[in-house]
């Protein structure tokens, strides 16, 4: 497409400067070219005015996401990603980001809620696969409004089993421990939520045979705390909501890395 796009540049530039009696006559072959050559050139593929792909709008969001999420399962979430495998998800990640059609996720209704880790290649998430002591479980995120306007609460859960926790579910013994960073979320953007840590817990969940719950251990920042953290930190530590529907979430951070979300019905 390139090549053919450039060699009828080339064409017309030097007919300009040809001085030529009179226009030649077409012939059926030439006529021929010119329609090839001009077949070849492909539409632009984000529209200019709204952003969106009109490619991928054409065919449906749904089966990109269904082979996002797929590709995404295969690799354990990102933690056994190959760079080939790694590549391929931040493709398909580009080309639904650039289907959105959500343009103030932060105001949008479809935000709070449980999502659900699919995807992610952030370093400090993947480090988590090399712990020697435990497998890493479910992860995922609570969004939730704030009573201060402009604010939401946001906890960020991962699921920590024993070695060897699927033997251990197989015989009803499913136990594992739930650490819980709090973060209270300031609207920067129609897109950007600043984000501050303000507190932490672990909570052991044991299997339900024992009918044994115990109460999490917590730690958490006064609000005076938070707010002069917020001011500090508001430009270095965020996430941006870059697609957005019904059941599927796409995040970056300030580094670009990548964060893909399902969310959980709970209903």
């Amino acid at each position: 497409m390139r090549f053919a796009t450039g060699l009828l540049a080339i064409l017309l530039t030097s007919a300009r400067g040809l001085s030529l009696p009179r226009a030649p006559r077409l012939t059926l072959g030439s006529n021929r070219i010119v329609k090839i050559l001009l077949s070849e050139v492909e539409p632009c593929d984000v529209d200019s005015h709204s952003g969106v792909n009109p490619r991928a709008t054409a065919v449906g969001v749904e089966p990109l996401k269904v082979e996002l999420r797929l590709t995404a399962a295969r690799v354990n979430r990102g933690f056994t990603a190959s760079a080939n495998k790694s590549d391929r998800l931040q493709l398909l990640t580009a080309e639904l980001e650039s289907a959105n059609t959500e343009i103030a996720p932060t105001s949008s209704e479809q935000l709070p809620g449980k999502w659900r880790l699919d995807f992610t290649d952030a370093a400090d998430v993947l480090s988590l696969g090399v712990l020697p002591v435990a497998e890493i479980g479910d992860i995922w995120q609570n969004i939730s409004p704030s009573k201060e306007p402009g604010e939401f609460n946001a906890q960020n859960v991962v699921e920590l089993l024993p070695i060897g926790s699927a033997l251990f579910a197989t015989l009803g013994l499913r136990s594992a421990v739930e650490y819980t960073v709090d973060a209270t979320c300031s609207v920067q953007s129609p897109m950007r939520l600043g984000l501050v840590f303000n507190g932490v817990r672990a909570k052991p969940v044991l299997p339900s045979s024992l009918q044994i719950s115990l109460p999490p251990l917590s730690a958490a920042l006064p609000r005076q705390l938070v707010e002069r953290l917020q001011e500090l930190t508001a430009d270095r530590v965020f996430l941006e909501t870059t697609y957005l529907d019904g059941d599927l979430r796409v995040a970056r951070g300030p580094s670009r890395e990548l964060y893909v979300l399902s969310k959980v019905d709970e209903s």
